[in-house]
């Protein structure tokens, strides 16, 4: 158990936790994965891979921002819908909201696309990037 929570198939040393808001905990991991990877990470510990949908939780995120312990790029449930440019939260309804954060689309990739969030001052965004590329690991309890 740590931090209250349990976590299942034997959990990560790596997990860092970043805080609680909107009733949901976040966890960073720097184990690098591709997307897929990332999801059945999360899942194996009990939780799911983050889906940032509130302001709040983006402010969070970003003032969990840490040199040694919360940087670079990790994944997060966005991914495409299939259509150019539309994205879905992965096991939610809902789609993100891009009215908070930075966006963007550096490579200009319109498909086959998931989302990652760098909380790094100078690389501050939620960005697109092939699935198949590999990032760290950003989960949320459900």
């Amino acid at each position: 158990m740590t931090g209250g929570y349990t976590f299942v198939g034997g959990g990560s040393t790596n997990l860092i936790a970043l805080g609680t808001v909107d009733g949901k905990t976040f966890f960073a991991d720097d184990t690098i994965g591709v997307w897929a990877i990332s999801v059945k990470f999360c899942a194996d510990r009990g939780m799911r891979i983050a889906a940032i949908t509130s302001k709040a939780q983006w402010d969070l995120l970003l003032a969990a921002y840490d040199a040694l312990k919360f940087t670079a790029d990790h994944w997060i449930a966005a991914r495409d819908s299939h259509k150019s440019r539309q994205f879905t939260w992965d096991g939610l309804t809902s789609q993100p909201n891009q009215t908070y954060g930075v966006w963007t689309n550096e490579h200009k990739i319109n498909y086959q696309t998931c989302a990652c969030i760098n909380p790094d001052p100078i690389h501050r965004a939620i960005h697109f990037d092939l699935c198949t590329n590999v990032h760290r690991t950003l989960c949320e309890t459900k």
